[in-house]
């Protein structure tokens, strides 16, 4: 989806007019440009150059990166320098990413996932057969066009680390290859096919190959971990296995495992493999040399076979059409439909009027809930993976960490202030429990809510003296050490009573709201931020992205809409409809989780941008009935 041009925004850069922005990241930004011929192009302009060397290397390399075959890629057209900031032109694929179409349909499988594996794997032997490194390769970064799989964002990272844009690890933790954290292996073409194989896990489970709510956590997973293949077919799961070993030397190059996928699919062999880092020049007098040379004519060869061999084997690749109109870019059903996904799993949940849906591979899921009536409420919740709820606890509210493991019970048996608040921790896989004391009488908690990374517990805080509650600030619990600590803030006695602390964009900032805005806080209470005139916070449980790139208002100036704002500088970046909806929290970076109260029964549903519902995670008579409690 194209949007508009910030403020700062220039209206052209060399030789190309802007009319929109695709995107934007910490690599840069990419905008929608037309170039003299009038022909729609994608332009990405990179940060931080330093000095002139950096500015030479730049050139090599945005030289090196337009020789990549145009095979399943959106390739590289032009690059160069408008006042010393670099930037990169590439064929503009008007498609939405992997990671979009997954979250929106569900996973995929059969037919649909072979050819989406074939699709990438051609790109990347392209890619990697003009000697160069994608090292970015991602959900994200593979477009589902009309004709089929196109990956962008190759040799990015390359070129940021050629000219030093950028510090510390290049690339995605979720997708990186176990070399991209031992100093003593080299990070080349090799850690492309394991992050390729990650995507196509991804693909068909809807899951990170290596889930963690932080990265050592991820980290770990990578370097230790195996994930379960089993959802893969045997002749893709072998392909997959060998590209996620974690020694780089024992993995396939792309054109051996797209060779070995190809070959068992057709029943035919293809021919060999070609050597790394040999190029094809595409000048006439290159095409006469390469067929003077049986090395690169048996690279062309391959190429032509494989091009061939997907226009015969997939048609259309997974095409996802969209809507072309002016005001459009949603995805709309491919014209030739794949795979769809998997039918939802109903459970009524014990105690309950509640029916809940379950997909595999949702990255939010029901995890726990309190069923409110009748009195005394109960607490309810399922371990990772299963689908059976188990009883927990008496008058506690639920709240489930990230990964599901773990959740917090706060005590709700004396919200009068006659006793000390506590916190009852329990491991979902083992029963394993404990308490911590939060709060003495007649001090009280309620809202418990997990920190993105799972190592702690924000509570918000209320004095209660006879019907009077008062904000008082907030209490952390650090799960490791089993602590409390308890932050009163000044000021928040005005506050109404149901305004609620909750997690800002990453994991040692609070978010609260103010008269017209936002304000962020550090575990101290010390406000660091404030946005003013943004609306206040939207989402009950967190009204920041996954990413922390954004954050949710409700609109200042207009009902039934939710405001998307930008975290880095608190610019405009869209709206959701929510006509009716309570926003419970963001499903990923473009969905939301909410209530719709527009329909009877109730729905706890998935929506995109303009409302309309792409998940149903649950039904229910009213949300009164029952607190639900999400993990993901």
């Amino acid at each position: 989806m194209t949007a508009p041009l910030a403020g700062d925004d220039p209206a052209e850069i060399g030789p190309y007019r802007l009319l929109g922005r695709l995107g934007a990241g910490g690599q840069g930004v990419v905008y929608l440009a037309a170039g003299r011929d009038g022909e729609h192009v994608a332009l990405k302009v990179l940060r931080h150059v330093r000095d002139e060397e950096d500015l030479a290397a730049f050139r090599r390399e945005g030289e090196i990166l337009r020789r990549v075959a145009r095979f399943c890629t959106a390739p590289v057209l032009d690059s160069g320098t408008d006042g010393g900031v670099p930037y990169l032109v590439s064929e503009h694929v008007d498609g939405p990413s992997l990671s979009s179409v997954i979250a929106e349909r569900g996973p995929m499988a059969g037919t649909a996932l072979f050819r989406l594996a074939v699709g990438t794997l051609t790109a990347l032997a392209a890619i990697h057969h003009a000697g160069v490194a994608h090292l970015d390769f991602k959900p994200g970064n593979v477009l589902l066009g009309r004709g089929g799989p196109r990956v962008i964002d190759f040799g990015i990272s390359r070129v940021l680390d050629a000219t030093h844009l950028t510090g510390g690890l290049v690339g995605t933790p979720a997708y990186m290859a176990p070399e991209h954290f031992r100093e003593e292996l080299t990070v080349g073409p090799p850690a492309d096919l394991f992050a390729w194989g990650g995507t196509v896990l991804y693909a068909a489970t809807g899951r990170q190959p290596f889930p963690g709510a932080s990265i050592p956590v991820i980290m770990n997973g990578i370097l230790n971990r195996e994930p379960d293949l089993s959802v893969l077919e045997p002749r893709l799961r072998n392909v997959v296995a060998a590209c996620l070993r974690k020694d780089p030397a024992e993995r396939p190059t792309a054109r051996e495992a797209l060779l070995t996928l190809l070959g068992r699919a057709a029943g035919a062999s293809l021919p060999g493999v070609l050597e790394q880092g040999s190029q094809i020049a595409e000048t006439p007098t290159a095409r006469r040399s390469a067929l003077r040379n049986p090395r690169v004519a048996v690279a062309g060869a391959v190429a032509v076979s494989v091009a061939v061999t997907l226009a015969v084997l997939a048609p259309g690749l997974l095409s996802a059409d969209r809507d072309t109109g002016p005001s459009s870019g949603r995805p709309t059903p491919p014209a030739s439909p794949t795979a769809p996904p998997p039918s939802p799993v109903a459970t009524r949940l014990p105690s309950t009027d509640v029916t809940a849906f379950d997909r595999p591979g949702d990255p939010v899921r029901l995890a726990a809930y309190a069923a409110l009536r009748p009195d005394p409420q109960i607490a309810y919740a399922r371990p990772p993976g299963s689908s059976a709820f188990t009883r927990i606890g008496v008058r506690q509210e639920p709240a489930v960490s990230p990964d599901g493991a773990w959740v917090a019970l706060d005590d709700r048996s004396a919200v009068d202030g006659s006793a000390d608040g506590q916190v009852t921790f329990i491991d979902t896989r083992t029963g394993t429990r404990f308490t911590v004391k939060t709060t003495e009488k007649p001090v009280i908690t309620a809202n418990p809510r997990w920190s993105p990374d799972g190592r702690r517990l924000l509570l918000t805080s209320h004095t209660v003296r006879g019907n009077t509650r008062t904000p008082r600030g907030f209490v952390i619990v650090e799960v490791a050490t089993r602590t409390a600590t308890r932050v009163d803030v000044p000021g928040d006695e005005r506050m109404d009573e149901f305004d609620a602390y909750s997690w800002g964009p990453d994991s040692a900032t609070l978010a609260h709201r103010t008269a017209s805005g936002v304000r962020l806080q550090d575990l101290t209470g010390r406000v660091t931020r404030t946005y003013d005139a943004t609306g206040t916070p939207a989402a009950l449980v967190s009204s920041f992205s996954p990413s922390g790139d954004r954050f949710l208002t409700n609109c200042p100036d207009r009902d039934q809409t939710a405001c998307v704002w930008r975290t880095s500088d608190g610019r405009a970046e869209g709206t959701f409809r929510t006509p009716g909806m309570l926003v419970w929290q963001w499903y990923d970076e473009d969905h939301l989780v909410v209530v719709d109260q527009n329909t009877a029964p109730n729905r706890l549903s998935v929506i995109d941008r303009d409302g309309r519902e792409v998940r149903r995670l649950a039904e229910f008579p009213t949300l009164d009935t029952w607190i639900p409690a999400l993990a993901g």
